[in-house]
């Protein structure tokens, strides 16, 4: 059910379209890079005619799976999100642009939700994802992960790693 049709809402026959349904999506694209989305994506909200014309007012949840930033490990991110805002039709979109309000655009008497769903989960991604808070991520020279097994670098290497390069001729000194 992703394409919704707005024609009764945009005629007036019906005052409000209750949406409550669930996409299976398998991934989305992020600025290149796929992110699987491991649960099915739930809509539950509505579409009402105001006064200023038709406003999209819903919840959607779902479940990512994406890497750690800092161990590299898989993890599970869940997304619970509200997406607002009103509808415009693409051929007024430079009239309406303008405002504080959140617009959503559709073409015809469809309204194309994948987008919507898309836009929703990317701007509710963390920049940074954690496994856990007190991640200690992957030891730069020998690669292991530090949350699993301790680090098998030699005590010199770890304060080779350590010395900033401008600094190291200073090290001679003591």
């Amino acid at each position: 059910m992703l394409n919704i049709s707005l024609g009764e809402l945009k005629s007036r026959e019906l005052d409000i379209v209750y949406l409550d349904f669930e996409e299976k999506i398998d991934s989305i694209d992020i600025d290149g890079r796929r992110v699987k989305l491991a649960a099915p994506v739930k809509v539950d909200g509505s579409i009402s005619n105001t006064d200023e014309g038709m406003y999209l007012d819903c919840r959607i949840t779902t479940v990512i799976e994406d890497s750690c930033s800092r161990c590299l490990e898989n993890m599970q991110v869940e997304i619970d999100a509200k997406a607002q805002g009103f509808l415009v039709h693409e051929d007024e979109e430079e009239e309406v642009l303008e405002g504080e309000e959140d617009v959503f655009l559709y073409e015809g008497d469809m309204l194309n939700f994948h987008n919507i769903i898309r836009d929703t989960i990317i701007i509710n991604i963390p920049q940074k994802l954690l496994c856990k808070e007190d991640c200690k991520g992957i030891c730069p020279g020998c690669g292991v992960n530090l949350n699993v097994e301790e680090c098998k670098c030699s005590k010199e290497q770890k304060d080779e790693r350590l010395i900033d390069p401008r600094f190291e001729k200073l090290k001679d000194l003591l």
